[in-house]
């Protein structure tokens, strides 16, 4: 992991460095970065046409966070007419854990349209699905299978099992036997898989540490200067709302923090 910039105390003659600590007190710890579930496939040449859900199964290789549930663009390039999919993530047993409606006019990025959602955890050794469904009708979408010819790219964080149907409307789809490592290539989702550390200066000459509570299992280090060694702190953490928050004293040095686990 890669630590946000460490905090130097300032004097009254400092005002320079001063600047410096503000600007590293907004800096989140760079180890963090959004990911996307699948980055790409090829057809197989086939594709399908459903008034259900549709979409795939999947397991997790490490703890991660879905911020954004998406919609690959080819499925609105392809059906011209559709002005918005429902996508949906639900657990094992049938729960729904987040959806969202994804437009034409939702944020592209590479080749999916995405909107964000209150953050969800999952945890590796657990079965989940994504589906995408449209209340219009029959929609058509490509079917990606190694099996037939097709290639599909995942995050190496996601590990496919298979492609999932529902028998109608918006509903849990249970994945289908014989289809390992194939998708509907309709629903998407971008996830954290690491704590966002943020460091902020606070009264009485301190650093205010925070990363949320969606990661625990954390263990805070400190180093003093670029080639000290890291150390756990042994600083006291407590829960404030959502967040893991810890106070340090701020010295006559550089400090650098990250989170370890």
């Amino acid at each position: 992991m890669r630590p946000c910039a460490g905090l130097e105390q300032p004097t009254r003659t400092m005002k320079f460095w001063l600047l410096i600590a503000a600007l590293a007190a907004t800096c989140p710890a760079l180890a963090q970065e959004t990911s996307e579930a699948i980055l790409g496939y090829d057809p197989d040449g086939s594709s399908g046409y459903f008034s259900s859900t549709v979409g795939w199964a999947f397991q997790t290789t490490t703890a991660l966070t879905v911020t954004e549930l998406g919609c690959f663009a080819d499925v609105f390039a392809n059906n011209p007419a559709v002005s918005a999919i429902q996508i949906g993530l639900w657990a094992s047993d049938g729960a729904l854990l987040a959806s969202n409606s994804i437009t034409p006019s939702s944020t592209l990025f590479d080749q999916t349209r995405y909107e964000s959602i209150t953050p969800v955890s999952l945890n590796p050794g657990q079965t989940y699905y994504l589906g995408a469904y449209y209340s219009g009708g029959y929609l058509g979408f490509d079917v990606a299978a190694p099996s037939l010819g097709g290639s599909v790219s995942a995050s190496p964080q996601i590990q496919l099992d298979g492609t999932a149907l529902s028998t109608s409307g918006f509903t849990f789809p249970a994945e289908q036997a014989g289809t390992a490592g194939s998708i509907y290539a309709g629903p998407n989702f971008q996830f954290q898989s690491q704590p966002k550390l943020a460091i902020q200066l606070w009264p009485t000459n301190q650093a205010r540490l925070s990363w949320s509570t969606l990661y625990p299992g954390y263990t805070l280090q400190a180093k003093p200067g670029l080639f000290g060694t890291w150390t756990n702190t042994g600083l006291a953490v407590t829960v404030v709302s959502n967040a893991y928050v810890a106070f340090d004293t701020l010295g006559p040095g550089p400090k650098y923090y990250r989170l370890f686990q």
